[in-house]
């Protein structure tokens, strides 16, 4: 992204010298041109030729080096340049800069920059927070330069607070915002939507899409390195934030509506992705899940009713038997193994209620002397067996029945 692009990168005396040259490489990648000037406090934390390694040009430390072209270096290198950021910048640049002292080849050439001016303050929290440090900060700003917060944590002194300079990769996003694009949307609020919408269907459960969010962090990525002011409303997603653009964090499609309600009267340009789930679609996905939940509870009760209900009557028309009712009723009907057990019990129930039915006129015809008896009760194929068995016993039954009541009748004769 900064192809023929040519940015000064001053060095000074910090610790923080060591990132600087993490940063001239990320540059580089980027296929920009780097001229590093190093003051003479840098060197002492590190080697110009580092840097000359990485940026394949020499890097510049001494106003009136001799081994040079014939051009007024330091005013040559700040016509050729398009940025110009000074990362780690000392308590002691600041303070020329802001005065007006240019006494080394970085001081020299920043004084005579025409370009964008980017500092980077790297030192101990105390110094930072000196009311003169401050002061000069706030010239500089007052002056034109760009100044670059510092991150927070412990430092290489063992003191924790504000004077860390950042990492390279936030200082390569402030070098790009300036010089990356045309700024042909300076001035212009755009406003960008992006990533999924969740819709809760229980504490648990959500209903959302497969939107990862990409496509409109680069759009308002984009948007924001042409100058535009870019709010960028989003559904959860797993990225980083595009930085110097405002994130409007949502959850549901109703959260999402509300955010671009309210903000779209103040944007110049709206940008929304089409993979939202409306308010419409969520009611008719809500409603088939519904039935979908209804079909399946009914089925299921079905099932167990198909289950549940046999086998009771099952239960009740055994316990029955058991107890000598043969009337309980077995409704149940089917193509199953229960199905075939309470068709089985049908018969059963009929064929012996029969038998009971004809063994009990057996036994009144009996009572009344008549003992020429005999089953009339049909049994299907598989019971004939127990039909013969039946008549031979209720056969040998009034047989005996007869011989005792004949003999009774001889005994009472005489």
């Amino acid at each position: 992204m900064l192809k023929n692009k040519y940015v000064i990168l001053g060095v000074t005396g910090s610790i923080a010298a060591y990132k600087a040259a993490s940063l001239a490489s990320a540059l580089k990648k980027q296929h920009c041109d780097v001229q590093v000037i190093m003051t003479a406090n840098a060197q002492n934390f590190i080697h110009p030729v580092t840097f000359e390694t990485l940026t394949g040009r020499k890097c510049l430390t001494d106003t009136f080096d001799r081994n040079f072209s014939f051009e007024v270096e330091h005013i040559s290198v700040a016509k050729q340049a398009d940025l110009a950021l000074i990362a780690p910048a000392s308590a002691n640049i600041i303070g020329k800069l802001a005065h007006g002292i240019a006494d080394d080849m970085l001081t020299t050439t920043l004084m005579a920059c025409t370009c964008p001016k980017l500092i980077s303050p790297a030192m101990n929290t105390a110094m930072y927070e000196n009311p003169v440090l401050k002061d000069n900060l706030k010239l500089l700003a007052r002056y034109g330069y760009g100044i670059i917060e510092p991150a927070s944590g412990r430092l290489a002194c063992g003191d924790t607070g504000a004077g860390k300079m950042p990492e390279p990769e936030e200082l390569l996003s402030y070098v790009l915002r300036e010089i990356a694009c045309e700024k042909d949307l300076q001035g212009k609020k755009i406003l960008v939507t992006a990533g999924p919408t969740q819709e809760a269907i229980d504490p648990v459960r959500v209903i959302t899409n497969h939107s990862t969010g990409r496509m409109g962090y680069a759009v308002a990525r984009a948007a924001m390195l042409r100058g535009a002011e870019v709010t960028l409303v989003s559904g959860p997603v797993s990225l980083a934030p595009p930085p110097f653009v405002k994130v409007v964090p949502v959850r549901s499609a109703e959260d999402m509506f509300q955010a671009v309600t309210a903000l779209s009267e103040a944007q110049d340009a709206i940008i929304k992705q089409q993979n939202i789930i409306s308010s419409v679609s969520l009611i008719i996905i809500v409603a088939i899940m519904a039935l979908a939940t209804v079909l399946v509870l009914f089925m299921a009760s079905k099932i167990i009713r198909s289950i549940v209900e046999p086998s009771a009557q099952v239960h009740k028309a055994l316990v029955g038997f058991s107890q000598g009712n043969l009337s309980v009723p077995v409704s149940f009907e089917g193509k199953n193994e229960l199905g075939e057990m309470c068709g089985a019990l049908r018969t059963s129930q009929q064929v012996l209620s029969s038998v009971v039915e004809d063994i009990s006129g057996c036994t009144n015809q009996m009572a009344k002397g008549n003992f020429d008896v005999e089953l009339t009760a049909s049994f299907p194929g598989d019971l004939k067996p127990i039909q013969e068995s039946v008549n031979q016993f209720v056969l040998r039954m009034s047989e005996t029945i007869a011989n005792i009541s004949q003999s009774a009748d001889q005994v009472s004769a005489g």
